[in-house]
């Protein structure tokens, strides 16, 4: 997920009416964000092996390219990993710092109001659209030493991790909004998979 470059606004709104895994030795060098259109983000990820060490090698794969994305947060089939594995980075009120990294995240409820909020994606650089979600949530996962752990929280870190666990069944933010507002939107999204076409041809050149 990208942060809008309007800032964190929100509002509130009414309630609206087993593919392959890329072993470690496929993780060596740097791991490009796959943009709108790549295959891989529409398929469904299998469960991954908490406290291995080849889900060790995917959160370093996605910390990397997070940080050579400056977004805040990345889910592993953005880097072609179809495993349910997902990092989060994020600074709370108080300006800490928070990295939070996710292995097999369930989601085991929600609460509070639906909000709307301005919501970007790394698989889709420039388009940002208002998203509907709920403002907190309630998460089961492993961390990377394979232990339970479990996460409520609210506002943006519930956002981002709504945002990346959607990307774990192939959802993308696009398909959360109004199918008026995706029309809207399909000049950049062609862009997008233009972009990524043209990128892919003069690899192969």
């Amino acid at each position: 997920m990208r942060p809008s470059p309007k800032g964190s606004r929100s509002r509130s709104a009414s309630p609206p009416s087993a593919a392959s895994t890329p072993g470690r030795n496929d993780l060596t060098g740097p791991r490009p964000v796959l943009r709108y259109g790549n295959p891989v983000l529409r398929a469904v990820c299998v469960p991954a092996d908490p406290g291995s060490p080849a889900v060790v090698d995917v959160l370093t794969a996605l910390w990397s390219a997070l940080d050579a994305e400056d977004g805040v947060g990345l889910a592993a089939p953005q880097i072609g990993v179809r495993q349910r594995i997902l990092v989060v980075r994020t600074s709370p009120g108080r300006g800490k710092a928070v990295r939070l990294e996710m292995v097999n995240p369930r989601l085991k409820g929600s609460f509070g109001p639906q909000m709307v909020f301005e919501e970007g994606c790394l698989s889709f650089p420039g388009l940002y659209l208002p998203v509907i979600r709920p403002v907190g949530v309630e998460v089961e996962f492993f961390d990377r030493d394979g232990k339970p752990r479990t996460l409520r929280d609210r506002d943006l870190m519930a956002r981002i991790v709504q945002h990346e666990m959607d990307h774990l069944d192939g959802g993308l933010f696009i398909d959360r909004v109004p199918r008026w507002r995706r029309f809207l939107s399909l000049p950049r999204l062609m862009g997008i998979r233009l972009s990524r076409l043209v990128k892919r041809e003069a690899v192969e050149r």
